[in-house]
């Protein structure tokens, strides 16, 4: 079975699960395996990486023991096996003549996605059973819409966040008939961007009332996440729940909600594609909101980019 080697950190935790779930896809079409040393930060939350350190996909074997998933777990907080992958692949790029026997597929140059379907990877193959593959535009929405039962097993919680992520869902619910996932985007998007869709608690909450308004007969709540403290009181009069749970509870809450709205982010992306919930980003604070531009994300595009 031919491999693919993921060689390239992008970003944060939902940058990499979009990435590596639209690779999967093109792996699973092609029966190929992914290897992806980038995901051992994260792999204890997932059914089909925890207790891993290659993070591979398909998951291999049955799950270890509990002392060897804590031992694994300690290994991968050492980042040593990414490391020195991606300190070979910056080797690779460099010298053509070592690409001849450790083929590499890489991004550099590409302004917009870069589609798998398009990628001949029989052609990599044929140096060597695997291939590195390094940078964050690849994309392959079509099969992951047709792997998505599978890529989304893979990429389940455990059991541990699963319970919490149940918790904060059946909290947020009380006493409203719609439940929408409102994602407040601070901290590093202050500079991001130059600021662009850094927007103020006013703004978010004059975008909270449009889309109230949109169901006028309706008792509309909200499930407030954000990457910094958010004050109950920045919201009076809005029926609110301000989660203080981590990012991994909040990514799968999101994925509850009824509606997902928020500015553009892969966190939302990837919440409205793992539950198939409506998304809509926001590109600018005064923009109108209707209900017809709300869509599930097949995880395509690069938001905000």
């Amino acid at each position: 079975m031919g491999k693919i080697v993921i060689a390239k950190r992008c970003g944060r935790l939902a940058n990499r699960m979009v990435l590596f779930a639209n690779i999967a896809a093109w792996a699973e079409e092609h029966s190929l395996r992914v290897t992806n040393y980038t995901f051992q930060g994260f792999a204890h939350f997932f059914i089909g990486t925890n207790g891993t350190m290659d993070c591979s996909f398909p998951a291999a074997g049955k799950p270890p023991g509990r002392l060897i998933k804590l031992i694994k777990h300690r290994l991968n907080a050492t980042r040593l096996q990414y490391q020195l992958i991606y300190l070979f692949s910056k080797i690779l790029r460099r010298i053509k003549f070592l690409r001849k026997f450790y083929p590499i597929i890489s991004d550099n140059g590409f302004k917009s996605t870069k589609s798998l379907t398009d990628l001949d990877v029989s052609h990599y193959l044929k140096a060597r059973n695997r291939v590195f593959l390094s940078g964050w535009r690849f994309r392959d929405p079509r099969l992951l819409v047709k792997h998505a039962v599978k890529i989304k097993r893979f990429f389940s919680p455990v059991s541990e966040y699963q319970e919490q992520v149940s918790r904060l869902v059946e909290d947020a619910r009380k006493n409203c008939e719609i439940l929408v996932g409102l994602h407040i985007r601070r901290g590093d998007y202050e500079k991001w961007k130059s600021g662009k869709y850094f927007y103020s608690l006013k703004e978010y909450v004059e975008t909270a009332q449009r889309l109230i308004a949109l169901y006028p007969q309706r008792n509309v709540g909200f499930l407030i996440c954000s990457n910094q403290t958010v004050e109950r009181s920045s919201f009076k009069n809005l029926k609110v729940h301000i989660s203080i749970c981590s990012p991994i509870v909040d990514l799968y809450a999101l994925a509850e909600c009824d509606i997902l709205i928020g500015p553009p982010s892969t966190f939302t992306q990837w919440a409205s594609f793992y539950g198939n919930t409506p998304l809509k980003h926001i590109y600018t604070s005064k923009e109108e909101i209707c209900l017809k531009d709300f869509s599930v994300s097949d995880l395509g595009e690069i938001p905000g980019s």
